[in-house]
């Protein structure tokens, strides 16, 4: 695969053993399919979940409606890890990912959730140094046009065009 052949040329071991999940709600256009209103940030349009590797390659996302709440919608992503990658020990996030998931997913899927700690100049810009891999992943797809909003009809047409943003960023760091 090619994100393992960009963590062989950084030195790094092939397989992830550790990934980071965080979420972005993006706005729909008027022919968008699927969508729902995130309450939190007042968006009516979709959510993209991801999870990224220590490097902040993209190792699984999930495209699904702004309603779903992110312990909810991640339960999905962490199920898909599961069942299409290996050698997973630990997943990083935030603080909306607190509850029953950090214990239904050790028990389920064998994965310890570790939640970042809030810094207090978060506010102002800083973010904790777990979350920042993630949030510059976002920032690098938000480059590519197609994912400025969410112009497919279908979820997993959006899932595609994250994989192959992705795709074109493993290629530049060959």
């Amino acid at each position: 695969m090619l994100r393992e052949d960009v963590r062989r040329k950084d030195k790094r071991n092939s397989q992830c053993s550790a990934v980071i999940i965080d979420s972005q709600s993006v706005k729909t256009t008027r022919k968008g399919g699927f969508s729902g209103t995130d309450g939190n940030k007042k968006i009516k349009g979709r959510k993209r979940h991801i999870t990224v590797d220590t490097m902040g390659n993209i190792v699984n996302n999930i495209v699904h409606p702004a309603n779903f709440h992110d312990s909810k919608a991640a339960y999905l992503v962490i199920k898909d890890l599961r069942e299409n990658q290996h050698g997973i020990k630990v997943i990083y996030a935030d603080g909306g990912y607190k509850g029953e998931l950090i214990g239904n997913t050790k028990k389920e899927f064998g994965y310890e959730i570790i939640i970042s700690p809030k810094i207090k100049d978060e506010a102002k810009g800083k973010v904790s140094p777990k979350r920042w891999v993630v949030e510059r992943t976002f920032s690098w797809l938000e480059n590519f046009r197609r994912l400025s909003k969410d112009f497919e009809f279908l979820l997993q047409s959006s899932q595609a065009m994250i994989y192959l943003a992705s795709i074109k960023l493993l290629l530049n760091k060959i």
